[in-house]
């Protein structure tokens, strides 16, 4: 995991050789106001539940989201329901765990999806035809998905 933002990798790793794990302190650079921190409000209350209700909230409520739930919607009509039925269960099945679990999960249920045809049909559109017009199958039972996660 990364811990500093540095301008370049160029030099780092002979520079914590020599100088100790500090010498990230000092070439560090200022973290900076965070974009994903100003939308924290937005990604708790919207991502919160099964992707059904997920769904139904964004549907339901794109005003109450503004700018942020008109994106999400944008983004998540391109998406593999199925996919997203799947991340929905895995952001609540992590919620318990400590980051080995976490991580576990990660591992178990991407071994599940890129069994999928789904996996297939999004690389095929994204890279080998690049026609962006993938034909995704409807999606999963969430169960399908609970059943590989902790």
């Amino acid at each position: 995991l990364a811990t500093h933002k540095v301008a370049s990798l160029e030099g780092v790793l002979d520079g914590i050789v020599e100088h100790g794990p500090g010498y990230l302190d000092e070439i560090g650079l200022e973290q900076g106001e965070s974009q994903l921190e100003a939308l924290y409000e937005d990604i708790e209350a919207t991502f919160t539940g099964s992707w059904a209700e997920i769904r139904e909230s964004l549907d339901g409520e794109t005003g109450e989201f503004g700018e942020f739930g008109e994106k999400v919607q944008e983004l998540t009509k391109q998406a593999s329901p199925s996919s997203l039925v799947a991340a929905a269960e895995l952001i609540a099945a992590n919620a318990s765990q400590d980051l080995a679990g976490a991580l576990d999960n990660e591992r178990r249920l991407g071994a599940v999806m890129v069994r999928e045809p789904d996996f297939a049909e999004g690389v095929r559109a994204v890279l080998v035809d690049k026609d962006q017009a993938p034909k995704f199958a409807p999606e999963a039972d969430p169960s399908k998905y609970r059943d590989v996660l902790r």
